[in-house]
């Protein structure tokens, strides 16, 4: 896989970005990995009594089916999947103070293999294990934590040995399109600029990533060019 391309709250309540994000992903010949987390739907399952974590536990399922049958659509064969299924990703029990995500979160490599040509479509939820080490997985009632979409980002360019993280803009119509960008972008120098494009937790993050549109995703040749930020 080449890069890692994340679908982050904003993304996932815009019907029309997705749209033309599928249809930029059916033009690329070696598809990468589309990670994703919850969106607006949570707020709605909220509405009808639910707790919170359990309406982001819902949302992210749903639309890891959703994205599957709009993937499909556009021609885009698809291996959907969360990150607890095979004990793929996998994060500890206990979470010490001052110990960091990374220190938590293991990923098993060999089960998030996929055909040549297919996208691995991949939510943030993982599975997790016992303080003793042991997994979950034959549990009857399966415990599962919500990873923050960098850390989960962060643990899959390590292990996968993937170099290009690509995140969207936030941007409506074709006003990103139009804009003349530099090569590379400033978290802190071009902050007020990147706050109207992209979601603060990656913002806070020491994460570099490139920012793209679903139109110039779909250039898979010129993926290399997108802007960096760092």
């Amino acid at each position: 896989m080449s890069y890692i391309a994340v679908l982050d709250f904003e993304n996932l309540d815009n019907g029309i970005f997705l749209h033309a994000f599928a249809k930029a992903l059916a033009r690329h010949k070696q598809p990468g990995l589309v990670i994703h987390g919850d969106s607006e739907y949570t707020n709605r399952i909220l509405q009808t009594g639910v707790m919170r974590e359990q309406a982001a536990r819902r949302a992210i399922k749903d639309l890891n089916l959703r994205l599957t049958a709009l993937f499909a659509d556009a021609g885009v064969p698809a291996v959907a999947m969360h990150g607890f299924h095979r004990d793929a990703v996998m994060v500890s029990a206990e979470r010490d103070k001052g110990t960091s995500w990374q220190d938590m979160i293991t990923i098993r490599s060999e089960r998030l293999t996929h055909p040549p040509g297919t996208v691995l479509l991949l939510s943030c939820l993982a599975g997790v294990s016992e303080t003793d080490g042991a997994s979950e997985a034959l549990s009857s009632t399966r415990t599962t934590q919500i990873l923050p979409l960098p850390e989960l980002a962060r643990a899959l360019m390590r292990e996968l040995h993937i170099e290009q993280l690509i995140l969207f803009s936030h941007a409506k119509g074709t006003d990103f399109i139009k804009l003349e960008l530099p090569e590379t972008l400033s978290k802190s120098e071009d902050r007020s600029f990147l706050e109207e494009h992209i979601s603060r937790d990656f913002l806070e993050s020491d994460l570099p990533f490139h920012l793209a549109t679903p139109e110039r995703f779909g250039r898979e040749e010129h993926l290399h060019k997108l802007p960096r930020v760092q």
